[in-house]
């Protein structure tokens, strides 16, 4: 008789990662789409009266907000994953003494190769995307500030317009 081998392990977060990550993602969008009115062309900066500066300075904050929780989120759910995916063909012990160590892309490389026989294909857009996801919430959890070179936020915001529109359009 067949022995059923069952996948399912307890105490996965990766379902509920991939929730807030959707979650969040959707609410970047929303702010993303609400600040499209105000930085629809190249002079959208200097067109901002000071009333709705604090509005905008608001949606821009809940949008880097949501981009950093769908982005870390993002990648603690394909780290979980792939976690499970091992410890289900091998053991947690085997994965936390040889695997768990290496970086998430290598994770991703090496596991399904040692499960399946197959190669992740490291030319395809999935894997130039798993990376750019990578270096995104590194950037973002190793996030350095800068200086404000002035007191009154919103005449530091005028003065960066240029690089604040590259932001708000990210």
């Amino acid at each position: 008789m067949l022995k059923l081998r069952i996948y399912t392990r307890f105490g996965s977060n990766s379902p509920a990662y991939l929730d807030i990550c959707r979650d969040e993602w959707d609410k970047y969008e929303e702010c993303f789409d609400e600040l499209t009115p105000y930085v629809d062309d190249n002079d959208w900066i200097e067109k901002v009266t000071r009333a709705k500066l604090p509005y905008i300075i608001s949606l821009i904050r809940q949008k880097y907000n949501h981009l950093i929780k769908a982005v870390t989120f993002g990648a603690m759910c394909l780290e979980s994953f792939i976690y499970d995916y091992a410890a289900n063909s091998f053991s947690d012990t085997y994965v936390r003494k040889y695997l768990d160590k290496l970086e998430l892309v290598s994770k991703w490389v090496v596991i399904p190769r040692l499960t399946t026989g197959k190669d992740f294909p490291r030319e395809s857009k999935a894997f130039e995307d798993l990376r750019r996801l990578i270096k995104e919430r590194n950037d973002l959890v190793h996030a350095k500030s800068i200086p404000s070179p002035s007191e009154e936020i919103e005449d530091f915001i005028i003065k960066t317009g240029p690089k604040l529109k590259k932001e708000v359009e990210a």
